[in-house]
């Protein structure tokens, strides 16, 4: 619980005096009265009751109400709703209570009385805040205010002033809740009036409670409570009793708290105020609780509990109660409306009596012709029906018909849309398709023109063995760039299924460590072969050589010179696949390409022109094996490459390798008889004078053959195509054949 609001009271609560003035004012109302002054007399009287006895309060409005509108009295009649709007205010019914405030200020406009309006309008704002609506509480205080000071009304003013003070005060805008409770400060100092000057102080005081200065608030509220005691207001004295309890209790003054909250509880009881009743008890129980007394607060805390059932229970009663009143009062009122009726019903029965006749006649004769008029009009209805059935069927048709034409319509441009979106996307892929032909002409044309150069150059010269190994080199760099862009459009558009055969590791490496060896000696790299033990792999020999042909020229490219290259394995037993590692000492890869690396066309340095297609077919190879391909790389400290490749199953410890000797070929491959042998043969040993680059030398002695057979024929298209496919294994296994037919 926290400090109680202060609304502006309207004046002294003297018991005695305000006895006196409704006992006067019953014995009034049971003299004969003119109609006016009496609902003057029944709204005084209602003025006494409206707070303390409201059902009593209730039942005299609705009388008021009655006698207001039956003489057409205005005034009468707006103040009976003005009443009713602060009746329902009390029992919580705000929606009813604003529409009665609302229906007596409309009228009060209407007479034009602006002090009637201005309390009016400071009415309407006080309910607005109890639900809560605080803007539009504000507008009708400010509305209230400025009427209030053109009329110069200073006790109204003070009220106004006090309603948008403690509107300020529960909006959390305690500055000005402060300003306003100031001006009312000043305006009842004004007047003297010392039972609004006790509310001011209490409320000045909330305000400096609730900006924390609990020790400015104090003072505040013990002047407060010292005004309340003079003029004995006991209603005032409670509150500030409970305030007093709260503010000694923030200041850590728990014995003063304690007894404030003691007087809070006695005055409650012998005002029998359950819900202040309640309210102390929970103060005394926060107060033992910080006096560390936790035995005294848990009791309190429980009569808390007890009394908040009570007060739950009390206010249940009030409302069925309030509702019990309302309902009889207005059966009482049902009861006399029908009592009139009846009468009314009794004095118009003789009247109807006499007419009863000539009505009867009269409505017969009405009835024939409202029956025939009918006859007419249904005729006519049921024409004008039938004209509309068909108007309406053929707007119907029209509608649908417009409706198909839409559809077409729509249909169409659709099909324009989708046709106009598909010729967008096929110009920019065409666009894109002459942009991706420049540039992979431009990259070939690039990767191709070092080793023509070097063909070309060499070739100029004076022929030596060394010329013919540059050359051979060149050649070679150029039918791997060739193969790799061939081999990387095969695997893409048809599942490639490699020749897998027990190959050794080593000669493999061996192989490819030999068709790169001059870029090798050009560059004075060191290559360096770390695989201690020979490993039998399960792989297509020709693809594999070309990957590691393919990872090594990649590394000698971007390894600097007197750099160094090595290749080494991981070994997991545990595992069917071998673990293949190659590393430089190179420029290393930036992060942002280690993942495009291996697709097509990617480059690590994008104004490079090459084609990017080698570390792409190394993928399709590896993964094709139904292994993986990844890189490791930093910046200025080098790369490594690895790879993953099936172990072989099919071969022993005690057994060499199947690359250590050459394979034959399969039965489907060719097959020879003995007089192509003898033909072959002597071809063969002179072929056996060049190396399968020398592919003129090669091919003018397949052409020495002086006779021919289709089995011959076969066999030297073979050759051919392994000297344009530089596939030397297989090369080696037809001239083998030869050898081991004769």
């Amino acid at each position: 619980m926290w400090l109680l609001l202060h609304p502006k009271p309207h004046g002294l609560m003297a018991q005695p005096k305000a006895s006196r003035k409704t006992d006067s004012l019953q014995r009034l109302l049971k003299t004969k009265l003119p109609d006016k002054k009496r609902v003057n007399v029944m709204l005084a009287l209602i003025n006494s009751y409206i707070i303390k006895e409201p059902e009593k309060g209730y039942q005299q409005l609705k009388e008021a109400l009655t006698l207001a509108k039956k003489i057409d009295y205005g005034n009468g009649i707006a103040q009976c709703y003005d009443r009713l709007g602060i009746y329902y205010k009390h029992t919580g019914e705000y929606d009813l209570s604003l529409e009665y405030h609302l229906k007596g200020l409309k009228i009060y406009e209407k007479l034009k009385n602006e002090r009637k309006v201005a309390a009016a309008l400071g009415n309407i704002g006080v309910v607005y805040k109890r639900i809560h609506d605080y803007p539009t509480a504000f507008e009708y205080q400010f509305k209230a205010l400025k009427l209030m000071q053109k009329l110069k009304e200073e006790g109204m003013i003070a009220n106004t002033y006090n309603n948008i003070g403690l509107l300020y005060l529960m909006t959390k805008d305690f500055p000005k809740a402060l300003k306003y409770f100031d001006k009312t400060l000043v305006l009842d100092k004004k007047t003297n009036f010392e039972l609004g000057l006790g509310s001011d102080y209490s409320n000045i005081a909330l305000a400096l409670y609730e900006m924390g200065k609990y020790n400015k608030a104090l003072p505040t509220e013990l002047k407060a409570l010292k005004i309340r005691k003079k003029i004995k207001h006991r209603q005032g004295i409670v509150v500030s009793y409970k305030n007093l309890g709260y503010i000694y209790k923030d200041l850590k003054q728990y014995d003063q708290s304690l007894a404030y909250f003691q007087k809070y509880l006695e005055l409650g009881q012998e005002l029998k105020a359950q819900e202040h009743i309640a309210d102390a008890y929970e103060g005394i129980a926060l107060a033992y609780e910080k006096q560390g007394k936790y035995l005294q607060a848990l009791e309190y805390q429980r009569k808390f509990q007890s009394q908040q059932d009570s007060v739950f229970n009390l206010g249940k009663n009030k409302q069925i109660t309030q509702m019990k009143t309302r309902y009889e009062t207005e059966k009482k009122e049902q009861e006399n409306r029908v009592l009139k009726e009846e009468a009314k019903v009794k004095e118009a029965e003789l009247a109807r009596q006499q007419l009863y006749n000539t009505l009867i006649a009269i409505a017969l004769l009405i009835t024939l012709a409202f029956i025939y008029l009918g006859y007419r009009l249904y005729q006519q209805k049921r024409k004008n029906v039938q004209q509309l059935q068909q108007l309406n069927n053929e707007v119907k048709d029209q509608n649908q018909a417009l409706q198909q034409k839409q559809s077409e319509i729509l249909e169409q441009q659709e099909e324009i849309a989708v046709q106009a979106e598909e010729l967008k996307v096929t110009n920019e892929q065409l666009v894109q398709l002459d942009k991706f032909k420049q540039s992979l002409t431009s990259m070939i044309v690039h990767d191709l023109k070092n080793p023509l150069n070097s063909i070309i150059g060499l070739s100029s010269g004076s022929y030596t063995p060394d010329f013919q190994k540059s050359i051979h080199q060149s050649g070679k760099s150029m039918l791997n760039l060739v193969m790799n862009i061939l081999d990387v459009q095969r695997f893409e558009e048809t599942e490639i299924k490699p020749d897998l055969h027990p190959h050794s590791l080593q000669k493999i490496i061996t192989n490819a460590c030999d068709a790169v060896h001059q870029a090798l000696d050009e560059k004075n790299i060191q290559f360096k072969n770390e695989i201690a033990q020979d490993s039998i792999l399960q792989v297509d020999e020709a693809l594999i050589l070309r990957v590691f042909v393919n990872l090594l020229s990649n590394a000698i490219k971007y390894t600097p010179a007197q750099g160094e290259i090595i290749v080494f394995v991981e070994d997991d037993a545990n595992t069917d696949f071998q673990k293949i590692a190659i590393k430089d000492n190179g420029i290393g890869i930036p992060e942002e390409f280690l993942e495009t690396i291996f697709n097509k066309f990617a480059q690590q340095n994008p104004r490079a022109q090459s084609t990017g297609l080698g570390l792409t077919f190394c993928k399709l190879v590896v993964e094709a094996h139904e292994g993986e391909i990844g890189v490791n790389s930093k910046v200025d400290e080098g790369s490594v490459f690895w790879f993953t490749l099936p172990k072989s199953t099919e071969i022993n410890q005690n057994k060499q390798p199947q690359t250590a000797k050459i394979e034959p070929l399969e039965k489907t491959f060719v097959e020879l008889h003995d007089q192509d042998v003898t033909l072959l043969k002597p071809i063969v040993e002179e072929m056996r004078q060049f190396e399968i680059y020398e592919v003129s030398a090669i091919k003018r002695t397949l052409h020495k053959l002086s006779q021919t057979n289709p089995r011959v024929e076969q066999w030297c298209t073979e050759v051919e195509n392994t000297l344009y496919d530089w596939n030397e294994t297989k090369y080696n296994q037809l001239l083998h054949l030869v050898d081991q037919s004769s």
